[in-house]
């Protein structure tokens, strides 16, 4: 009996090859690479004759009015998805759209040196991009990629092109050398699964916008040029351990798309929570509310399930559009936003600009210190043209809308408190000599994210209807270091022995006045902190809307004398990282599916 022929033997598998780059925005990602090539399109460098400037000075405000009228979109989508600092990040562009300065030198550019639009406007921004480039602040260096983009969009508006990259509506994987913010917040968001890119890096306005966005992202992988990639096929990347890997072998798909199936099957878990009650498992219940800043928001905390909006960022309203919103528009944007939420509380934090929120409306002087200088509350009780009407207006909204209620920012003290007062009755008395509907006794609070405000918190909650402790600034100005400055970023932790200790000093002089305390900071986006702060005393929480879900299962997993014996705990330890490690390990035992990556 004659054997069968054996099978030929097989090749061996190819090896992977891996490109290590820096992680700036966790998550895992497998599919198709898209190489995106972000050259800008050629520039005319032909003199043009005089005669030719008025044409050229026209093509030059015809795209200066189409950039900023796309950027302004961009912003508005951004900011109505729930992403107010990443719609912040287009500010700077949108101020040099309009700086005088910088526009004045490409019109004279057209005018004297005979340069046709497109070159005046390369070489303007060339030189004022490596001015900043040259600076030695890592932040101003930035500074340089939004000049950068501003011209990359000048000159494709210019030559007749889309404004915005050409990527494909199909799954993929994007690659390349450089991509702009704008081009990333432009990209469909369906079809992006993850960025890798070349140049950049973790504090850039695109890996901030990445993050933003929940777009797992790379930077510093090797440029292979114009050649074909390193090997076909689909490739992985790996946003947390920082990787893209071509050829991937069998055993690292397989764990890639575990990770993946676990992270949607938590997802599916989350959604079944929407309409259940945000309590522990002994019936404490702990409200958790949104962060917005337009009313067209309203559907996504719907379907996240939050209790009503513990913030609404009303200077929004003021950073977009050619002009300031007048009292009756803004009476239009709070009426929208309680009417679509009620019953449910929608609180409105009136005008917090100045400091690292500027608009291009107001005429704001430098200032060597501008996030301890006029900003927030101070500038609208120095600005009564801009406090009176969103007083007026939100007065008036509550007069329909039950729900709606005012929050003050930056209140120093109890002093500052009774001068904000003051102007809203005033207000009020002035509706009433008009005979306009309002409501005068609307609920009233203030945001805690000043250290004498926490100091005296005991008095000013006799005064209000709520606190909301906003930790970011409470951080910066108790740990005396700018968030927002790179160089000492780091001396601003999540969660700081000190930061914890004003927070249970206002928690519980709540709790004496028999008023709500929320957090509305970045603590109250992580999972693992939310249990602390239930023991430290907050009584409700408030987050973007994507974070809720999250945030709902590991309130309904704990109990609440738990959460009291790890607030206890932490408060002994002396280290942000200890802190952090407790809190953990703690949500590692209650909810460990929150921790798979």
């Amino acid at each position: 009996m004659s054997e069968a022929p054996s099978s030929p033997p097989q090749p061996p598998p190819l090896p992977e090859i891996i490109l290590r780059g820096i992680g700036v925005a966790d998550g895992i990602a497998f599919g198709p690479l898209h190489r995106l090539e972000t050259a800008p399109p050629p520039v005319p460098e032909d003199p043009v004759p005089p005669s030719r400037a008025p044409v050229e000075l026209r093509r030059l405000d015809a795209a200066l009015a189409a950039a900023t009228a796309r950027l302004r979109e961009l912003q508005a989508n951004l900011a109505a998805a729930g992403n107010p600092d990443a719609a912040a990040l287009f500010e700077a562009q949108l101020a040099a759209l309009a700086d005088p300065e910088y526009t004045g030198e490409i019109r004279t550019a057209i005018r004297a040196s005979r340069l046709n639009a497109a070159r005046a406007v390369q070489t303007v921004s060339g030189k004022y991009a490596a001015a900043l480039a040259a600076l030695a602040d890592p932040y101003l260096r930035e500074r340089a990629a939004d000049v950068r983009d501003v011209a990359l969009r000048l000159l494709r508006l210019l030559a007749g092109q889309a404004d915005s990259a050409d990527l494909p509506a199909t799954p993929h994987i994007l690659y390349a050398r450089d991509l702009s913010p704008s081009d990333l917040a432009a990209a469909p968001r369906d079809s992006l699964l993850a960025l890798a890119t070349a140049e950049g890096g973790p504090t850039s306005h695109t890996a901030i916008l990445a993050r933003s966005l929940g777009i797992p992202a790379l930077v510093g992988i090797p440029d292979w040029g114009p050649a074909a990639p390193p090997a076909p096929g689909p490739v992985l990347l790996d946003g947390t351990a920082g990787l893209l890997v071509f050829r991937p072998a069998p055993a690292r798909q397989s764990a890639a798309a575990k990770r993946i199936r676990a992270r949607n099957r938590l997802g599916a878990r989350l959604a079944k929570l929407r309409d259940l009650p945000s309590e522990t498992l002994d019936g404490t219940p702990i409200a958790l509310r949104a962060n917005i800043e337009s009313p067209d928001a309203a559907p996504r905390v719907l379907a996240a399930g939050a209790d009503g909006v513990g913030l609404f960022r009303s200077e929004y309203l003021f950073m977009d559009g050619s002009t300031l919103p007048d009292e009756d528009r803004q009476l239009r944007a709070y009426t929208s936003i309680a009417r679509s939420l009620a019953p449910a509380p929608v609180t409105v934090r009136t005008l917090d600009l100045g400091g690292d929120k500027l608009t291009r409306h107001l005429d704001f002087p430098p200032e060597d210190n501008p996030a301890m200088g006029c900003r927030a509350l101070r500038l609208c009780l120095a600005r009564p043209d801009l406090f009176k009407p969103q007083l007026r207006a939100l007065l008036r909204a509550a007069a329909e809308s039950s729900n709606l209620r005012i929050m003050y920012p930056m209140v120093n003290d109890l002093a500052d408190l009774r001068a904000a007062e003051a102007v809203r009755l005033a207000c009020a008395d002035e509706l009433t000599a008009e005979g306009i509907p309002h409501r005068r006794d609307i609920p009233v609070g203030v945001m805690v994210e000043v250290p004498s405000a926490a100091l005296t918190a005991a008095w000013l909650a006799t005064h209000v209807s709520f606190f909301s402790i906003g930790t970011n600034d409470l951080t910066q100005y108790t740990l005396a270091a700018d968030r927002g400055n790179e160089r000492v970023a780091h001396l601003c932790p999540l969660a700081h022995p000190a930061i914890l200790r004003l927070i249970r000093l206002t928690a519980a002089a709540a709790q004496v006045a028999g008023i709500p305390a929320c957090v509305c900071g970045e603590m109250a986006w992580h999972p693992e902190l939310a249990p602390l702060l239930v023991g430290l005393g907050v009584s409700a929480l408030s987050t973007s809307p994507d974070a809720i879900p999250g945030i709902k299962h590991v309130i309904r997993s704990l109990r609440l004398d738990e959460a009291r014996t790890l607030a206890d705990h932490v408060l002994t330890l002396e280290t942000p990282d200890a802190i952090l490690s407790a809190c953990r390990t703690f949500l590692s035992s209650h909810t460990p599916d929150l921790l798979d990556d």
